[in-house]
Protein backbone atom coordinates (compact mmCIF):
# COMPACT_ATOMS: atom_id res chain seq x y z
CA UNK A 1 0.00 0.00 0.00
CA UNK A 2 1.14 2.92 -0.47
CA UNK A 3 2.98 5.40 1.54
CA UNK A 4 1.66 9.33 2.05
CA UNK A 5 4.43 11.15 -0.06
CA UNK A 6 4.24 15.03 0.96
CA UNK A 7 6.48 15.75 -2.28
CA UNK A 8 3.35 14.31 -4.06
CA UNK A 9 1.20 16.36 -3.18
CA UNK A 10 3.43 19.06 -4.40
CA UNK A 11 3.94 18.00 -7.86
CA UNK A 12 0.07 16.88 -8.48
CA UNK A 13 -1.78 19.98 -8.16
CA UNK A 14 -4.67 18.63 -10.29
CA UNK A 15 -7.43 16.98 -9.62
CA UNK A 16 -8.53 13.65 -11.99
CA UNK A 17 -10.16 14.62 -15.10
CA UNK A 18 -13.32 12.99 -13.86
CA UNK A 19 -13.94 14.39 -11.08
CA UNK A 20 -13.02 17.79 -12.63
CA UNK A 21 -15.24 17.55 -15.06
CA UNK A 22 -17.95 17.19 -12.45
CA UNK A 23 -17.91 20.24 -10.79
CA UNK A 24 -16.65 22.03 -14.18
CA UNK A 25 -20.16 23.71 -14.27
CA UNK A 26 -19.57 25.45 -10.54
CA UNK A 27 -16.28 27.05 -9.71
CA UNK A 28 -17.44 27.92 -6.58
CA UNK A 29 -18.28 23.99 -5.90
CA UNK A 30 -14.62 23.66 -7.62
CA UNK A 31 -12.56 25.72 -4.97
CA UNK A 32 -14.52 24.52 -1.68
CA UNK A 33 -13.64 20.43 -3.03
CA UNK A 34 -9.92 21.98 -3.45
CA UNK A 35 -10.05 23.05 0.39
CA UNK A 36 -11.69 19.73 1.64
CA UNK A 37 -8.74 18.00 0.10
CA UNK A 38 -6.14 20.11 2.23
CA UNK A 39 -8.17 19.47 4.67
CA UNK A 40 -8.33 15.59 4.49
CA UNK A 41 -4.60 16.17 3.95
CA UNK A 42 -4.62 17.89 7.54
CA UNK A 43 -7.68 14.98 9.29
CA UNK A 44 -6.11 12.14 7.64
CA UNK A 45 -2.12 12.67 7.73
CA UNK A 46 -1.31 15.10 10.52
CA UNK A 47 -3.25 14.67 13.39
CA UNK A 48 -6.74 15.57 12.67
CA UNK A 49 -8.05 12.08 13.02
CA UNK A 50 -6.33 11.36 16.39
CA UNK A 51 -7.64 14.85 18.15
CA UNK A 52 -11.15 13.97 16.83
CA UNK A 53 -11.15 10.64 18.43
CA UNK A 54 -9.48 11.61 21.80
CA UNK A 55 -12.30 14.00 21.62
CA UNK A 56 -14.81 11.83 21.51
CA UNK A 57 -13.89 9.49 23.81
CA UNK A 58 -13.00 12.14 26.25
CA UNK A 59 -17.01 13.34 25.75
CA UNK A 60 -17.76 9.55 26.58
CA UNK A 61 -16.13 9.69 30.24
CA UNK A 62 -19.71 10.29 32.25
CA UNK A 63 -21.78 8.33 30.23
CA UNK A 64 -19.66 5.46 30.96
CA UNK A 65 -19.60 6.33 34.65
CA UNK A 66 -23.15 6.69 34.83
CA UNK A 67 -23.91 3.29 33.08
CA UNK A 68 -21.05 1.40 35.51
CA UNK A 69 -22.55 3.05 38.06
CA UNK A 70 -18.97 4.58 39.20
CA UNK A 71 -18.85 8.09 41.16
CA UNK A 72 -16.08 9.63 42.29
CA UNK A 73 -14.85 10.78 45.76
CA UNK A 74 -12.15 13.06 47.43
CA UNK A 75 -8.87 11.61 48.34
CA UNK A 76 -7.86 11.83 51.96
CA UNK A 77 -4.89 14.71 51.73
CA UNK A 78 -1.69 14.15 53.15
CA UNK A 79 -0.68 17.58 53.96
CA UNK A 80 -1.98 20.29 55.64
CA UNK A 81 -0.97 22.64 52.80
CA UNK A 82 -3.03 21.12 50.20
CA UNK A 83 -5.57 23.67 48.51
CA UNK A 84 -9.37 22.96 49.73
CA UNK A 85 -11.67 21.87 47.13
CA UNK A 86 -13.91 25.13 45.60
CA UNK A 87 -16.34 22.86 43.77
CA UNK A 88 -18.80 20.33 44.63
CA UNK A 89 -18.06 16.81 44.43
CA UNK A 90 -20.82 15.60 41.89
CA UNK A 91 -19.42 18.00 39.30
CA UNK A 92 -16.99 16.85 36.08
CA UNK A 93 -14.19 15.28 38.07
CA UNK A 94 -11.94 17.51 35.88
CA UNK A 95 -13.19 20.72 36.74
CA UNK A 96 -13.23 19.27 40.29
CA UNK A 97 -8.97 18.11 40.32
CA UNK A 98 -8.02 22.25 38.60
CA UNK A 99 -8.94 23.51 41.57
CA UNK A 100 -6.51 21.89 43.04
CA UNK A 101 -2.52 23.29 42.95
CA UNK A 102 -0.99 19.86 41.99
CA UNK A 103 3.23 19.97 41.32
CA UNK A 104 4.55 19.93 38.02
CA UNK A 105 1.66 19.42 36.41
CA UNK A 106 0.41 16.49 38.14
CA UNK A 107 3.43 14.17 36.94
CA UNK A 108 4.65 11.59 39.50
CA UNK A 109 0.99 12.74 41.77
CA UNK A 110 -1.18 11.03 42.91
CA UNK A 111 -4.90 13.03 41.93
CA UNK A 112 -7.22 14.36 44.99
CA UNK A 113 -10.29 12.24 43.74
CA UNK A 114 -10.60 8.80 42.86
CA UNK A 115 -12.98 6.55 41.24
CA UNK A 116 -15.33 4.33 43.58
CA UNK A 117 -18.58 2.23 42.53
CA UNK A 118 -21.81 3.72 43.90
CA UNK A 119 -22.78 0.65 45.49
CA UNK A 120 -20.15 -1.47 45.94
CA UNK A 121 -20.23 -5.01 45.34
CA UNK A 122 -18.24 -8.24 46.57
CA UNK A 123 -15.19 -7.67 44.97
CA UNK A 124 -14.93 -10.95 41.87
CA UNK A 125 -11.80 -11.11 39.75
CA UNK A 126 -14.02 -10.88 36.66
CA UNK A 127 -15.84 -7.51 38.00
CA UNK A 128 -16.87 -5.44 35.54
CA UNK A 129 -15.76 -2.04 37.22
CA UNK A 130 -12.87 -3.79 38.15
CA UNK A 131 -11.64 -4.17 34.46
CA UNK A 132 -12.23 -0.79 33.25
CA UNK A 133 -10.87 1.26 36.25
CA UNK A 134 -7.30 1.11 36.50
CA UNK A 135 -4.93 2.41 39.19
CA UNK A 136 -2.84 1.35 42.23
CA UNK A 137 -2.80 1.50 45.60
CA UNK A 138 -1.04 4.66 46.05
CA UNK A 139 -3.08 6.56 43.85
CA UNK A 140 -6.55 4.20 43.49
CA UNK A 141 -8.32 4.38 41.06
CA UNK A 142 -7.95 6.96 38.88
CA UNK A 143 -7.83 5.80 35.05
CA UNK A 144 -11.18 4.60 33.54
CA UNK A 145 -11.42 2.91 30.08
CA UNK A 146 -13.98 4.90 28.37
CA UNK A 147 -17.23 2.94 26.69
CA UNK A 148 -18.36 4.00 23.15
CA UNK A 149 -21.90 4.63 22.97
CA UNK A 150 -23.55 3.17 19.58
CA UNK A 151 -25.12 6.51 17.89
CA UNK A 152 -23.59 7.56 14.47
CA UNK A 153 -21.61 9.94 16.10
CA UNK A 154 -18.90 7.52 16.12
CA UNK A 155 -19.24 7.89 12.37
CA UNK A 156 -18.92 11.21 12.33
CA UNK A 157 -15.83 11.81 14.36
CA UNK A 158 -14.25 9.14 12.30
CA UNK A 159 -15.18 10.25 8.83
CA UNK A 160 -13.10 12.88 8.33
CA UNK A 161 -13.80 16.36 6.07
CA UNK A 162 -17.25 15.85 3.60
CA UNK A 163 -16.51 17.88 0.21
CA UNK A 164 -19.27 19.27 -1.36
CA UNK A 165 -21.94 17.78 -3.17
CA UNK A 166 -21.28 17.10 -6.87
CA UNK A 167 -23.06 19.82 -8.93
CA UNK A 168 -25.53 17.22 -10.83
CA UNK A 169 -26.09 14.40 -8.41
CA UNK A 170 -28.81 11.27 -9.62
CA UNK A 171 -30.65 9.41 -6.90
CA UNK A 172 -31.77 5.68 -7.18
CA UNK A 173 -34.84 5.33 -4.89
CA UNK A 174 -34.82 8.33 -3.93
CA UNK A 175 -36.32 9.54 -0.12
CA UNK A 176 -36.37 5.58 -0.18
CA UNK A 177 -34.58 5.66 3.60
CA UNK A 178 -31.61 2.89 3.41
CA UNK A 179 -32.43 1.77 -0.35
CA UNK A 180 -31.52 5.43 -1.51
CA UNK A 181 -28.34 5.11 -3.82
CA UNK A 182 -26.82 8.15 -4.96
CA UNK A 183 -24.11 8.49 -8.11
CA UNK A 184 -22.81 12.03 -9.64
CA UNK A 185 -22.54 12.97 -13.39
CA UNK A 186 -21.15 15.25 -14.41
CA UNK A 187 -24.10 17.67 -16.50
CA UNK A 188 -27.66 16.91 -14.96
CA UNK A 189 -29.51 17.95 -18.05
CA UNK A 190 -27.81 15.41 -20.20
CA UNK A 191 -27.94 12.36 -18.09
CA UNK A 192 -29.98 10.56 -20.94
CA UNK A 193 -27.10 11.02 -22.99
CA UNK A 194 -23.95 10.32 -20.41
CA UNK A 195 -20.94 8.19 -22.35
CA UNK A 196 -21.33 4.49 -21.51
CA UNK A 197 -20.45 3.62 -18.51
CA UNK A 198 -20.37 0.58 -16.36
CA UNK A 199 -21.29 0.45 -12.50
CA UNK A 200 -20.45 -2.38 -10.40
CA UNK A 201 -23.12 -3.64 -7.73
CA UNK A 202 -21.89 -5.91 -4.90
CA UNK A 203 -24.49 -8.08 -3.58
CA UNK A 204 -28.23 -8.36 -4.97
CA UNK A 205 -30.21 -10.95 -2.78
CA UNK A 206 -31.56 -11.11 -6.43
CA UNK A 207 -33.43 -7.68 -5.68
CA UNK A 208 -32.94 -5.59 -8.73
CA UNK A 209 -34.80 -2.33 -8.17
CA UNK A 210 -31.03 -0.36 -8.34
CA UNK A 211 -30.19 -1.96 -11.20
CA UNK A 212 -33.34 -1.42 -12.87
CA UNK A 213 -33.19 2.41 -11.37
CA UNK A 214 -30.27 2.45 -13.78
CA UNK A 215 -31.36 1.80 -16.60
CA UNK A 216 -33.79 4.09 -16.84
CA UNK A 217 -32.03 6.95 -15.21
CA UNK A 218 -28.54 6.27 -16.83
CA UNK A 219 -29.48 4.10 -20.37
CA UNK A 220 -25.97 4.00 -21.25
CA UNK A 221 -24.45 2.35 -18.35
CA UNK A 222 -23.88 -0.94 -17.66
CA UNK A 223 -25.26 -2.77 -14.99
CA UNK A 224 -22.69 -5.68 -13.04
CA UNK A 225 -24.18 -7.47 -10.48
CA UNK A 226 -21.80 -9.69 -8.65
CA UNK A 227 -23.27 -11.78 -6.03
CA UNK A 228 -21.87 -15.69 -4.93
CA UNK A 229 -24.87 -16.20 -1.96
CA UNK A 230 -27.11 -17.61 -4.25
CA UNK A 231 -27.71 -21.15 -4.48
CA UNK A 232 -29.75 -20.66 -7.82
CA UNK A 233 -29.20 -18.61 -11.12
CA UNK A 234 -31.51 -15.50 -10.18
CA UNK A 235 -34.97 -16.16 -10.65
CA UNK A 236 -35.66 -11.93 -11.07
CA UNK A 237 -32.96 -10.67 -13.47
CA UNK A 238 -34.33 -8.37 -15.49
CA UNK A 239 -34.07 -9.77 -19.43
CA UNK A 240 -31.85 -6.85 -20.47
CA UNK A 241 -28.50 -6.85 -22.27
CA UNK A 242 -27.46 -4.33 -20.46
CA UNK A 243 -27.71 -6.12 -16.73
CA UNK A 244 -24.88 -8.54 -15.92
CA UNK A 245 -24.72 -11.11 -13.25
CA UNK A 246 -21.57 -13.01 -11.93
CA UNK A 247 -22.03 -15.52 -9.38
CA UNK A 248 -18.84 -14.17 -7.84
CA UNK A 249 -18.32 -12.37 -4.42
CA UNK A 250 -15.69 -9.88 -4.14
CA UNK A 251 -12.91 -11.07 -1.81
CA UNK A 252 -11.24 -9.30 1.24
CA UNK A 253 -8.86 -12.03 1.94
CA UNK A 254 -5.38 -11.80 1.28
CA UNK A 255 -4.25 -14.85 3.03
CA UNK A 256 -3.68 -16.50 0.00
CA UNK A 257 -1.22 -13.37 -1.84
CA UNK A 258 1.74 -14.58 -3.71
CA UNK A 259 5.07 -12.88 -4.01
CA UNK A 260 3.12 -9.48 -3.62
CA UNK A 261 0.82 -10.85 -6.11
CA UNK A 262 -3.03 -12.03 -5.66
CA UNK A 263 -3.92 -15.41 -6.77
CA UNK A 264 -6.16 -15.53 -10.06
CA UNK A 265 -9.00 -17.04 -7.45
CA UNK A 266 -9.93 -17.45 -3.99
CA UNK A 267 -11.92 -20.19 -1.78
CA UNK A 268 -14.99 -21.30 -3.41
CA UNK A 269 -16.41 -18.12 -5.63
CA UNK A 270 -14.68 -15.32 -4.07
CA UNK A 271 -12.48 -13.07 -6.53
CA UNK A 272 -10.06 -10.47 -5.51
CA UNK A 273 -11.39 -6.86 -7.29
CA UNK A 274 -9.22 -7.36 -10.55
CA UNK A 275 -10.51 -10.55 -10.93
CA UNK A 276 -14.30 -9.17 -11.13
CA UNK A 277 -13.40 -6.09 -12.97
CA UNK A 278 -11.68 -8.91 -15.74
CA UNK A 279 -14.88 -10.99 -15.74
CA UNK A 280 -16.63 -8.55 -16.45
CA UNK A 281 -14.97 -7.71 -19.64
CA UNK A 282 -14.20 -3.89 -19.54
CA UNK A 283 -11.36 -1.97 -20.89
CA UNK A 284 -11.90 0.82 -18.29
CA UNK A 285 -12.62 1.48 -14.66
CA UNK A 286 -16.34 1.59 -14.02
CA UNK A 287 -17.58 5.12 -12.59
CA UNK A 288 -19.23 3.56 -9.79
CA UNK A 289 -19.09 0.49 -7.33
CA UNK A 290 -22.07 0.03 -5.39
CA UNK A 291 -21.65 -2.17 -2.06
CA UNK A 292 -23.81 -3.32 0.84
CA UNK A 293 -21.77 -6.17 2.26
CA UNK A 294 -22.93 -5.79 5.62
CA UNK A 295 -19.41 -5.45 7.33
CA UNK A 296 -17.12 -6.85 4.69
CA UNK A 297 -16.71 -3.57 3.14
CA UNK A 298 -13.51 -3.01 5.81
CA UNK A 299 -11.50 -6.20 4.03
CA UNK A 300 -12.68 -5.90 0.48
CA UNK A 301 -11.75 -1.93 0.25
CA UNK A 302 -8.37 -2.91 1.91
CA UNK A 303 -7.76 -5.40 -0.53
CA UNK A 304 -8.55 -3.94 -3.71
CA UNK A 305 -6.28 -1.07 -2.35
CA UNK A 306 -3.39 -3.14 -1.32
CA UNK A 307 -1.76 -3.12 -5.14
CA UNK A 308 -1.44 0.38 -6.18
CA UNK A 309 -0.13 -1.47 -9.79
CA UNK A 310 -4.24 -1.59 -10.08
CA UNK A 311 -5.24 1.56 -9.67
CA UNK A 312 -5.95 3.10 -13.04
CA UNK A 313 -8.95 0.30 -12.45
CA UNK A 314 -9.92 1.57 -9.15
CA UNK A 315 -13.94 2.94 -9.05
CA UNK A 316 -14.10 6.71 -10.24
CA UNK A 317 -16.98 6.69 -7.15
CA UNK A 318 -18.36 4.49 -4.28
CA UNK A 319 -21.53 4.47 -2.66
CA UNK A 320 -21.26 2.09 0.50
CA UNK A 321 -23.05 1.59 3.43
CA UNK A 322 -20.38 0.97 6.47
CA UNK A 323 -21.22 -1.22 9.10
CA UNK A 324 -19.90 -0.60 13.24
CA UNK A 325 -21.93 -4.19 13.92
CA UNK A 326 -22.52 -7.21 11.58
CA UNK A 327 -24.96 -10.29 11.49
CA UNK A 328 -22.45 -12.15 9.17
CA UNK A 329 -20.74 -14.99 10.84
CA UNK A 330 -18.20 -15.39 8.43
CA UNK A 331 -16.58 -12.14 9.74
CA UNK A 332 -13.98 -12.61 13.14
CA UNK A 333 -15.45 -9.39 14.53
CA UNK A 334 -19.44 -10.05 14.51
CA UNK A 335 -19.43 -10.54 18.41
CA UNK A 336 -18.40 -6.72 18.82
CA UNK A 337 -18.67 -3.55 17.94
CA UNK A 338 -16.11 -1.28 15.32
CA UNK A 339 -14.48 1.15 17.41
CA UNK A 340 -13.80 4.62 16.07
CA UNK A 341 -10.36 4.86 16.00
CA UNK A 342 -11.09 1.62 13.62
CA UNK A 343 -13.47 3.52 11.66
CA UNK A 344 -11.07 6.36 11.62
CA UNK A 345 -8.28 3.97 10.03
CA UNK A 346 -10.87 2.91 7.51
CA UNK A 347 -11.34 6.30 6.02
CA UNK A 348 -7.66 7.16 6.63
CA UNK A 349 -6.48 4.20 4.20
CA UNK A 350 -9.67 5.27 1.87
CA UNK A 351 -7.85 8.79 1.46
CA UNK A 352 -4.09 7.65 1.88
CA UNK A 353 -3.94 4.69 -0.96
CA UNK A 354 -7.09 5.88 -2.85
CA UNK A 355 -7.36 9.41 -2.58
CA UNK A 356 -11.02 8.96 -1.90
CA UNK A 357 -12.89 11.76 -0.24
CA UNK A 358 -17.01 11.72 1.05
CA UNK A 359 -19.04 14.00 -1.26
CA UNK A 360 -22.28 12.68 0.73
CA UNK A 361 -22.95 10.93 4.07
CA UNK A 362 -26.23 10.15 5.19
CA UNK A 363 -26.66 8.70 9.15
CA UNK A 364 -30.07 6.79 9.77
CA UNK A 365 -30.79 7.48 13.44
CA UNK A 366 -33.03 5.24 14.97
CA UNK A 367 -33.91 3.21 12.11
CA UNK A 368 -29.93 2.02 11.75
CA UNK A 369 -27.73 3.49 13.92
CA UNK A 370 -25.05 1.34 13.31
CA UNK A 371 -24.98 1.64 9.78
CA UNK A 372 -24.20 4.78 7.51
CA UNK A 373 -24.13 5.86 3.71
CA UNK A 374 -21.50 7.42 1.90
CA UNK A 375 -20.74 8.58 -1.72
CA UNK A 376 -16.87 8.95 -2.27
CA UNK A 377 -15.02 10.14 -5.04
CA UNK A 378 -11.75 9.68 -6.22
CA UNK A 379 -10.15 13.08 -6.73
CA UNK A 380 -6.32 12.76 -7.49
CA UNK A 381 -5.62 9.86 -9.48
Amino acid sequence: MRAFDSQHWKNQQEICPNTQQLYASNTTALEELHRTIEEAVAFHTQGGSLKSIQRFLDSQIHPTLERLDITFQERKRQSKSAAQKTVKIDEDPKEFVRHYKVRRGGYGQPLPIEFIEKHPRTPTKDSLVDTVLHGSQREGKRWIDVMEIATPERFQVSLGPVGPSCPHMIHFSENEGLKEKSFCIADGSSAKQIDECHIFSIGSNDQWGFEMNVRKDLPQCHTHTFDCTLKVSPANQPRDDMVHFYPFCVSGDDSERKGGKQTSTLKGNYLPYMELWKAASITQPPKLLKMDVEGFEFDVLTSMLSSFETSKWWPEQIMMEVHFVTRMVDLEWMLRTRQSAELALFFGTLWNAGEYIPVKAQYFGKDCPSCMEVLLMRVRC
